[in-house]
């Protein structure tokens, strides 16, 4: 897989002198090849150097995260698709777009936790390969937290499609905009940086690969933008074809929260997740996917502490070459009413998301 393209070009050339006399195409009186044997030549050399230089498959797991509001401040591993060859480099620009509702209530019935909100993120993404199988990247992400627009959707996609009431959201006006937990709580429209990820991945081989992550703490946490504090972690990727058209990848890793400004944030958190891939043709491939990780924030609050669990669906088309479309959204344990929270649990109401990637 990652062979050098000298080494290719040597073993091209030779092997075109061996085809040569093999075919006697070759001439022995004066060891040179006439005008077309040598366009023929070059044509084998041009296969064999794009070959060696073939990309990475374009197709891959949606490379999103769990989109909560108390979740977003802090690093989480997105996966991402085959390492980049040597000079392999590509962009990602990403819109998001997740809307969540969540009201808790202790055993005297009074209010302790209010998330109403509704969170753009844009966020810019480039990879690059640096050759033997690593690759660097780094993302930026922009955030604008408000009202938004989704309520009335997700009112209709709760009581008439997915039939799982939420009376609660049912009741409250649409557009509102506050989060509010033991130790904290921000209202009010607010757009900004959020805390830039960085990324240095490492291909074992064909099936494994380990990747080291880090968050510097550029957002705002005083307006829920950012931390206020770096992130560290680790994790290890495990991907295998499964009969030609079926791709699964499995992640898993731990990542060390710094205690920056916001009250309660946990000092270790894991993270999982599991992709299948399905690529009928070289067009189309589509993705479900299962993300699991730690909450971010420990408020004391059962319901909010769980293992956050979301389910992803995609689908992904090539419009070019090197060119890739997503469209995706994600659910939260409403999408199986609550039945099964080892597989759907604490995430958004509802998000969406367009991602377009470019591979140079």
């Amino acid at each position: 897989m990652y062979t050098s393209n000298r080494s290719a070009d040597f073993f091209t050339i030779y092997r075109i002198r061996s085809l040569g006399k093999a075919s006697g195409l070759y001439n022995r009186d004066n060891e040179a090849m006439t005008r077309h044997h040598w366009v023929f030549g070059l044509c084998l050399l041009a296969a064999g150097t794009a070959a060696a230089q073939q990309s990475a498959p374009l197709y891959g797991p949606i490379e999103a995260r769990n989109l909560r509001s108390l979740q977003m401040p802090f690093f989480r591993f997105t996966l991402h698709g085959s390492t980049l060859v040597k000079g392999e480099r590509e962009f990602q620009f990403v819109w998001n777009e997740s809307n969540d509702f969540r009201v808790i209530r202790n055993q005297q019935h009074q209010e302790v936790l209010r998330e109403d909100q509704e969170t753009t993120r844009f966020t810019l993404s480039k990879r690059e390969g640096l050759g033997h199988g690593v690759e660097i990247g780094i993302d930026v992400p922009i955030e604008f937290r408000g009202g938004g627009f989704m309520d009335p959707l997700i009112n209709w996609w709760h009581n008439n499609l997915i039939h799982s009431p939420h009376p609660d959201r049912d009741a409250t006006p649409t557009g509102q905009n506050g989060i509010r937990y033991p130790g904290g709580e921000f209202s009010g429209n607010q757009f900004g940086l959020g805390d830039v990820s960085l990324t240095v991945s490492k291909q074992f081989n064909h099936r494994f690969r380990g990747n080291l992550g880090f968050k510097v703490p550029t957002g705002d946490p005083g307006r829920f933008l950012g931390s206020g504090a770096p992130d560290a972690g680790v994790s290890f990727d495990y991907s295998a074809a499964i009969n030609g058209n079926w791709t699964l990848q499995l992640m898993g890793g731990v990542i060390g929260q710094g205690k920056g400004t916001l009250r309660g944030a946990r000092g270790i958190a894991h993270q999982e997740a599991a992709v299948l891939i399905w690529h009928p043709n070289s067009k189309n491939s589509f993705v479900g996917q299962w993300v699991s990780e730690s909450a971010a924030i420990q408020t004391g609050i059962p319901t909010s502490d769980a293992t956050h669990r979301t389910l992803m669906f995609a689908w992904q088309h090539r419009i070019a070459a090197r060119t890739r479309l997503d469209l995706y959204f994600m659910e939260d344990r409403d999408f199986l009413a609550g039945a099964m929270p080892e597989v759907a649990n604490i995430a958004p109401d509802f998000g969406i998301g367009i991602a377009l990637k470019f591979r140079f």
